[in-house]
This record gives structure tokens, C-alpha cells and sequence, in this order.
């Protein structure tokens, strides 16, 4: 049995002598974003800071390192936070001014065009508290009653509960364990659409990291047209991917997916604002958004405002930021790749093309059932279990990469010594 530890060194006599990391890779690592105002410090991030920010990743379980929520460590972009500096200083704490609103769709729009060269009539765009108020309004107004909601899993948590709180029978897929990278099962998928039925697309996936190619977005929308079904495209991680990795939206494969599609994003993931509530719900097909804006649009009333002008600031200038976080997530899951070699060797782990999550498979060290809660006791680590994101994935863990590559590291070693000093 590992004896918890409060202390981060406790961990440093568990790792095999093979595992070399010197204090000049360490160094490297943790100066990565130290470039210039724009970034944050984070030489300055330990677990005592954050505890003393007073958020739920490091609070809810405050004697362990927080891997489980998905937001970073890292505050937010100057620009953003002089943005909202200023409409405090503004006292702008009442309801939302059609212009800023506005504003901030339009920035969203030339985001899309920017960034994935996608033309997005901003005039289709409505704005919402979060991705689960725009999944809310998705199958209340567009799917009908009994219908199924059809979901790739593992799947960010709380799909399944709130489609079913939502009245709507839930058919879980899982995905392809392939080679190096997770795949969707078109044949299961086609198989469980029926006619007015809804898929619920995660791109870039949470929690796997995978970014679909365009050509299997086209082999899903053909099995959705065929079935007469809807998708919801939720891609909030799309800021943030990798490498040769490119996020296309879904909406832009073809005119019949614009039009069987809505799309829910924000910027509230890679540039860190989840607490400020604001999202995009985009309407690629003018009939829905009229829909809902006869409906009354009543979900658009949970949006803060604060949330819109952060969304909006991220939009037009946050991009020098994201780019510098987007290179230390890229160096924290090459890391973690390396490590999990030295220390899980039998782990499974497809490194993530986007998000900053990474999805472990440690099945073949016979975790515990309620891994997460043995992980909080005896490894003094918090991370999301795979058994609340759909059936099938007992064994699995979710990591929230999006802190110091110290506090990473230290993680992965403190879980690593768990798993392998079972009595």
C-alpha cells in the first residue's frame, strides 16, 4: 500500500532510475511561456497559489494535486483581463447591450473564417451561458419527443445525464481503440440514428484529444443524411490543437451538413474563462435560428455579461497568448508520453491532436473500481474516472494537462507509484 504524502519530493524515491529528468529540462519546460506580458509566470504556479485562488480544481479536494477539472492553471491573457478590467471599472454589470453582443458574434465569425476557413453569417450566431445551455437548446427545440440522442463514448460527462434529464432515451457508441489514435464507429453510429435522432459530435474529442480529418466528418455526415438525423458539433477545444492537426468545423463539409447541424463554441476553454458564461450557439441553417428565436430564446438570457466581453477580447487579440499556451500543452503531452514509457509502460495512451486533456487506459495494472477515489487517497492526485464518461470505460482516467510541467510530472509519478506498489 502507498502511503499518501503531502509533500511533492515524498514522490522522487518511486521513479525508476531509468527515468532521467534534469533540472535544465525542468527549467526549459517551466520558462516556456515566460516570453513577455502577455503570459503568465509560471514559475510562480504551485498547488499553494491555486488552493489560494479559491476554485474547485484545487478546493474540492485541497490535499491532493488538481488533474481533473478541464480548465488551466494559468489565468488569462492580459488582453483579456484589461478587457474585463475595464467594463469593471465601468461598473457594466447589467443586462447585455444588443451592440456588444453584436460585436462579440462578429468576432466569433471572423474567428471561424480566420482560423478554419469557414463563412459563418454572424447574423446566425446567438449567445448563450455554456456548451450545455446550447446542447439544451439543441434537443429541446430540434430533437423530437422520444427520440434518441446518440453519443460516442468515452464522452465529456455530462452528455448523457442531461440528455436524459431531458426526456430522451441515450444510445452510447464507443469508440475505435486503434493504432495510435481513437476513431468514431461509423457502422455502430449509423446503425443506432433513426429519423429525427441527434448525434452528439465532440471535435476537437474530449476526452481523447483526437481531431477528426475531413474525411471522416464526411463519412459521418453521410450516415446522418441517410438516417434523416441532426448533429450537435460542440467545438469549444477547437482553438487548441497540434502539430499537423487541423480543426475542421463540421458545419463546413458540405451545404447538406450546414444545414442538418448546430454548432456550440466558445472561448472559454483555451483561453481559460469557464466561470464568466458565455458561448456561441451558431445556426448553420436559417430556418433554425429563426426557430429559435420564436421560441422566445429564452437560454440566451443565462449569459454574463463579463463573459461576452472576455469572449470577445480572446477573439480579436487573444491569439499571441493561445499560441505560446498551445506550445506548453504540446510539451506537457510529449512529456507525459515519455514518462508514461519510464514509469506505466503498460499504460495506453494516444497522444491528444487537441484539448488539454490526456485519456489514460491503465487497465493492465487491475485498478481499483472507484480508481478516482483511490487515486485522491493514496497517490494524492485528483482525476476525472473513466466510468463517468459512458459505459465501458472502467480503468480509464482523465488528466487536465493544463498546469506546470512540474506539477504534471510530480502527478504522473505520484499516480505511476500507485498503481505499481499494490499490495
Amino acid at each position: 500500500m502507498v502511503t499518501p504524502v503531502a509533500d511533492m519530493r515524498s514522490f522522487a524515491e518511486a521513479v525508476p532510475a531509468s527515468y532521467s529528468d534534469t533540472d535544465q529540462d525542468r527549467s526549459a519546460r517551466d520558462g516556456a511561456m515566460v516570453r513577455d506580458n502577455s503570459v503568465v509566470d509560471i514559475t510562480k504556479i504551485t498547488p499553494e497559489t491555486q488552493r489560494a485562488a479559491g476554485l474547485k480544481k484545487w478546493t474540492l479536494y485541497p490535499d491532493t494535486l488538481g488533474m481533473w477539472v478541464a480548465e488551466s492553471d494559468f489565468g488569462v491573457a492580459s488582453v483579456i483581463q484589461s478587457a474585463i478590467q475595464e467594463a469593471v471599472d465601468r461598473q457594466a454589470y447589467g443586462y447585455l447591450d444588443p451592440a456588444l453582443a453584436k460585436e462579440t458574434t462578429d468576432a466569433c465569425a471572423a474567428w471561424y473564417a480566420n482560423q478554419y476557413g469557414f463563412a459563418i453569417d454572424q447574423d446566425l450566431i446567438r449567445l448563450v451561458g455554456d456548451v450545455l445551455s446550447a446542447l439544451d437548446v439543441a434537443i429541446t427545440h430540434f430533437v423530437p419527443n422520444g427520440a434518441p440522442v446518440v453519443i460516442a463514448t468515452p464522452a465529456y460527462m455530462p452528455f448523457i445525464p442531461l440528455s436524459k434529464a431531458l426526456g430522451h432515451p441515450v444510445i452510447e457508441v464507443p469508440l475505435i481503440q486503434g493504432d495510435g489514435e481513437w476513431a468514431m464507429d461509423i457502422d455502430a453510429i449509423s446503425a443506432a440514428l433513426v429519423p429525427g435522432s441527434l448525434f452528439i459530435l465532440c471535435n476537437p474529442h474530449n476526452p481523447t484529444g483526437r481531431v477528426y480529418r475531413r474525411d471522416e466528418l464526411e463519412e459521418l455526415s453521410v450516415v446522418v443524411d441517410a438516417a434523416g438525423a441532426r448533429v450537435f458539433s460542440d467545438e469549444i477545444h477547437a482553438p487548441l490543437v497540434y502539430g499537423e492537426a487541423h480543426h475542421t468545423p463540421y458545419a463546413s463539409v458540405s451545404e447538406t451538413t450546414a444545414l442538418h447541424t448546430i454548432t456550440a463554441t466558445s472561448a472559454s476553454k483555451a483561453w481559460n474563462m469557464p466561470g464568466l458564461k458565455c458561448a456561441q450557439l451558431i445556426f448553420t441553417n436559417p430556418a433554425d435560428a429563426q426557430a429559435f428565436d420564436r421560441s422566445g430564446a429564452w437560454e440566451s438570457f443565462s449569459t454574463g455579461i463579463l463573459g461576452v466581453v472576455a469572449n470577445k477580447a480572446a477573439y480579436r487579440d487573444g491569439q499571441p497568448w493561445l499560441t505560446e499556451f498551445t506550445e506548453l500543452m504540446d510539451s506537457n503531452m510529449a512529456a507525459l508520453d515519455t514518462q508514461l514509457a519510464q514509469l506505466l509502460p503498460e499504460a495506453r495512451f494516444a497522444r491528444p491532436q487537441g484539448t488539454f486533456l490526456a485519456w489514460l487506459d491503465v487497465r493492465a495494472y487491475d485498478p481499483p473500481e472507484h480508481i478516482d477515489a483511490y487515486l485522491r487517497e493514496h497517490a494524492q492526485v485528483s482525476v476525472t474516472d473513466g466510468r463517468s464518461c459512458g459505459r465501458g470505460n472502467e480503468g480509464f482516467i482523465r488528466l487536465c494537462m493544463a498546469t506546470t510541467p512540474a506539477i504534471a510530472e510530480e502527478a504522473v509519478t505520484r499516480i505511476a507509484a500507485a498503481l505499481t506498489h499494490r499490495p
